[in-house]
């Protein structure tokens, strides 16, 4: 029976992984500061713009996202090998149930091993706005394909720029990105300059690189029991049935069945390492080139020795070109990233937006440093100090440091340009966040954590109010 409910527990906590990309919503805001009219484009993260067959022609096929059906089938089409490998460790039937199923969504998406998309016309649809539009509503959620190179996301976006600014007249945009569209962003100002950006806030950014990623990279990935604990609690917290949630996931721990549940997939990835990287992770997530521009710096080259080493990337040739381009991040953007952010701020009016308060995914080493419940937080405040997730002891009180003792954001590269917001998980949206960030991008000016009384530097999600206040 244990087994049984560990099962059922594994299928759970792959719908449940989903909660977070359920946005919050909030009331009344305060209205913003100017009311000149730039176009404000906003360039979300990994794997949130949808796909087409066609990138000309949003009526096109769709192949990202699966629709629900196509999950369903996945995940349920997962459960004879899964019953399989507990009760008999069929390791093979397992693993061809794994990646027939995933594949059934992935597949499709593939890149070769220039990094280029397998179905060539494939991409993200942008609808280019006439000024009216814009005038109406000037927020423009960029869509990018997260998949291939950032430079040629840089060079799209570089493209839609010109479009506004110059065949539409507005001169210049206020950019706001999320996650990995801090990559696309950086990419872009160290390509194309600054010139015709007046403002822009990274929120939640992947500027600094993504644990996961070198997990992916370097073929690392069991799963923390502790870790998978708070995740799941923490993942699933904010909403009116968390008290339930919580307690929930805590008597399922004090009955063994998490560290059942640990033991089981930690086993399952153990034995499944070779064939789950060598037939899935690596021939489709390691080709996306923008999964290697979020690698964390020190992973770079021991992720291209893993390639290398166990599945067969000939670097020299067939893998040439791909990793040349994954070099040229390096050097063009990786290695210059603190000169291209001073360049930014000397040139833009630059803001920048931390959560935290959160465990990290509890399959990397280190799930207990602070995070958003995605990337560490110590690297989307570029550069603030935090107390890791499990520690009680505070910092000492100072003019950056947050209510809660948590947060040192007096190391922070623009400490008067940063703001925290505790408990906000990476994918929180809500009125408040949005105004505010549109108060800050439209100010005439750099706005800092005292310009607006409304904003300070230290925010805080109230649970019971469903919203963002002051800490």
């Amino acid at each position: 029976m244990k087994k049984v409910i560990a099962l059922l527990l594994t299928v759970l906590m792959a719908f449940s992984s989903m909660a977070v990309l359920v946005y919050a919503e909030e009331g009344e805001t305060p209205e913003t500061v100017s009311t000149e009219v730039l176009p404000h484009i906003n360039i979300r993260g990994f794997m949130c713009c949808p796909i087409y067959e066609d990138k000309t022609n949003p009526d096109s096929g769709k192949l990202w996202p699966p629709d629900g059906k196509q999950i369903a089938s996945a995940v349920f089409g997962l459960l004879p090998g899964l019953f399989g490998y507990m009760f008999n460790r069929n390791n093979d039937k397992m693993m061809d149930s794994l990646v027939n199923n995933v594949n059934k969504i992935f597949n499709p998406l593939m890149c070769n091993s220039e990094g280029k998309p397998i179905i060539e016309t494939s991409g993200a649809y942008q609808p280019r706005p006439t000024a009216e539009e814009i005038k109406n509503n000037p927020t423009i959620d960029y869509a990018y394909d997260w998949r291939v190179d950032p430079f040629e996301s840089a060079s799209d976006l570089n493209d839609f720029i010109n479009y506004l600014c110059d065949d539409l007249g507005f001169g210049q945009v206020v950019i706001e990105c999320h996650s990995n569209g801090g990559t696309i962003l950086l990419t872009y100002l160290s390509v194309y300059g600054t010139e015709k950006v007046r403002s822009c806030c990274f929120s939640a950014s992947a500027v600094y690189g993504a644990g996961f990623a070198a997990e992916l990279i370097e073929g690392r990935m069991l799963i923390n029991g502790e870790g998978l604990e708070e995740y799941l609690i923490n993942i699933l917290e904010n909403n009116e049935k968390s008290n339930l949630i919580s307690f929930l996931v805590k008597f399922a721990s004090k009955l063994n069945l998490l560290n059942l549940v640990t033991r089981f997939l930690n086993k399952l990835l153990t034995d499944a390492h070779d064939a789950f990287f060598g037939k899935f992770a690596f021939p489709i997530l390691g080709n996306w080139l923008n999964v290697w521009a979020m690698v964390p710096d020190d992973s770079v080259e021991d992720g291209i020795s893993y390639c290398r080493d166990n599945f067969n990337f000939d670097v020299d040739n067939e893998y040439k070109y791909f990793f040349e381009e994954v070099n040229k991040y390096t050097d063009e953007v990786r290695s210059k990233r603190e000169a291209i952010l001073d360049n930014i701020n000397e040139n833009c009016n630059l803001y920048v937006f931390c959560f935290y308060d959160l465990p990290g995914i509890p399959i990397v080493a280190d799930w207990n440093t602070m995070s958003d419940g995605v990337l560490n937080s110590k690297d989307t405040s570029f550069g603030a100090q935090f107390k890791d997730y499990i520690d009680t002891s505070r910092f000492d009180e100072g003019e950056y440091v947050s209510p809660d003792g948590k947060c040192d954001g007096s190391t922070a590269k623009f400490k008067d340009q940063t703001w925290y917001f505790k408990d906000c998980n990476h994918l929180y949206k809500s009125d408040f966040l949005n105004t505010m960030a549109k108060d800050l991008l439209y100010y005439d000016g750099q706005a800092t954590v005292d310009t607006f009384e409304q904003y300070p530097q230290f925010f805080k999600y109230d649970m019971l109010k469903q919203m963002v206040v002051p800490a």
